[in-house]
């Protein structure tokens, strides 16, 4: 038996409010925050040798995402963990977009295939609806198709 329209609705509004209160979403974001940090770190060294002529603007955005997902992690997490989730996943995102777009390679720069990786792992990282995620990840998607054009 399907429940009427109006009925579904207010129960899906619940559920998106319990998620904004429920202790285990803020905990999502911080394991979130920690895997994608660990991840941003360990690339560091690996580009110091792999792409020694972009180094230090990748070191650069690397450090910044991870100061982000710092401050997401202490502070954003606790109070707004959804929007804190949102705000990290347009950080790595935009992070990824610069490297690609950096070397002019578009398309075919060897991190190319990290934005595809991002746009998977969201969803399954993030505590996040389907509208949420889009939302994070548009923005990224139409940087990608313009900056590597500039």
């Amino acid at each position: 038996m399907e429940r009427p329209a109006h009925e579904q609705e207010s129960l899906a509004r619940s559920y998106r409010q319990a998620l904004r209160t429920d202790p285990a979403t803020g905990r999502a974001v911080r394991n979130f925050c920690f895997v994608a940090g660990l991840i941003i770190a360990l690339f560091i060294p690996i580009e110091l040798f792999v792409f020694p002529d972009h180094f230090a603007f990748y070191l650069t955005l690397r450090l910044s995402v991870n100061l982000a997902l710092a401050y997401v992690y202490f502070f954003t997490s606790h109070s707004h963990p959804i929007e804190g989730a949102q705000a990290m996943q347009l950080a790595i995102g935009f992070m990824i977009v610069a490297m690609i777009s950096s070397g002019g390679a578009g398309i075919t720069s060897e991190y190319a295939s990290g934005l595809t990786f991002i746009f998977c792992a969201f969803p399954i990282l993030a505590p996040l609806s389907v509208a949420q995620i889009s939302a994070s990840i548009l923005p990224t998607l139409i940087a990608f198709m313009v900056f590597p054009q500039l």
